[in-house]
């Protein structure tokens, strides 16, 4: 028998106010968190101890049929004078990570003359990057991919562009053509993403104001 009260209005009601409580605690959940962000982004970064650098080549006869490398490496952040006796500034590379010919890169061939050359075998390198821009002198860069040593260096004195691959301190130069690039800090692409802000926080207006409707 029906007492002659309707009770889903009334349950209506209840369920649309709760929707409009959940949309209010995760409007405030995100906008806690976008401060966080934004808390971390502008404030004092910590000293970095090292640089990050993209790199890869390829044989510039075949582009890339002989030879295809690419990976990473590591540099310290504090530029020293006269790398390798080249007169110019630059970093010592203190790590590298990668493949070549899909073979994992294993790592350096340590040079503790830095920032001047060594003399390892019949092999010469410093492990300098020179910058601006990030290049490598005519020393090089000595690297291992399992038992197999290359140097990778510029034939130019003392840089310039012309760079080589030379496998176990052997005179069979390769021709490649090198990519240098440095990759970007965290902080500097957390205070991109927070020009990006603006346009979320329009966002949450527009949800907040379609779930009140």
């Amino acid at each position: 028998m029906s007492c002659g009260l309707d009770v889903e209005p009334e349950v209506a009601f209840r369920e649309d106010q709760k929707q409009k409580d959940n949309m209010k605690t995760t409007i405030k959940k995100l906008a806690i968190g976008l401060a966080a962000v934004a808390v971390l982004a502008f404030s004092p970064s910590p000293v970095r101890a090292s640089l990050t650098w993209d790199f890869s080549y390829v044989d510039t006869a075949t582009s890339g049929t002989l030879i295809q490398a690419s990976g990473t490496l590591t540099t310290s952040d504090v530029l020293t004078a006269n790398v390798g006796g080249s007169g110019m500034s630059g970093y010592e590379i203190t790590g590298i990570s990668g493949e070549r010919n899909t073979l994992a890169i294993t790592g350096l061939n340590p040079n503790a003359n830095f920032p001047g050359a060594i003399v390892v075998g019949t092999v010469i390198f410093d492990n300098g990057l020179l910058t601006p821009p990030p290049q490598f002198d005519n020393n090089g860069l000595s690297f291992f991919v399992g038992a197999n040593e290359y140097n990778l260096f510029s034939q130019s004195s003392p840089t310039g562009g012309g760079y080589y691959e030379a496998p176990n301190g052997t005179y069979d130069y390769v021709p490649v053509t090198l990519s240098l690039t440095a990759v970007p800090e965290a902080s500097t692409i957390i205070a991109g993403a927070l020009l990006l802000l603006p346009f979320g926080a329009s966002t949450l207006r527009i949800l907040r104001k379609s779930r009140m409707a």
